[in-house]
């Protein structure tokens, strides 16, 4: 609240980019590594939000557990910035005609 009243945003960096694919077309092994990934571009003092956990998408010693509100909380995020994509994948998959096991 002290930096809204002062006029100063504060810049975060959300965890779950953590699982997006690197350039090279490989996931990161650990979370350590997105860490020092955004420290290389100046981020090192930034705070990072912590996803809910999802199994295959998040690290499970950089995330909160789902369930309940938190799970709520991530839904309705996701309905305001992805309003045509669907939550779960099942449904994303069936909607599109994706073979659920690919990967």
């Amino acid at each position: 609240m002290e930096a809204n009243e002062e006029k100063r945003k504060r810049l975060r960096v959300v965890a779950i980019g953590a699982s997006e694919l690197k350039p090279d077309g490989m996931h990161a092994q650990n979370f350590r590594d997105f860490q020092q990934k955004i420290a290389v571009i100046g981020l090192c003092d930034v705070e990072i939000l912590k996803p809910v956990s999802y199994l295959g998408m998040s690290f499970l010693d950089y995330c909160v557990l789902g369930g309940g509100e938190a799970t709520r909380l991530d839904q309705e995020i996701h309905g305001i910035l992805f309003p045509k994509i669907e939550f779960e994948y099942m449904e994303y998959c069936k909607k599109r005609g994706l073979d659920l096991n690919r990967g």
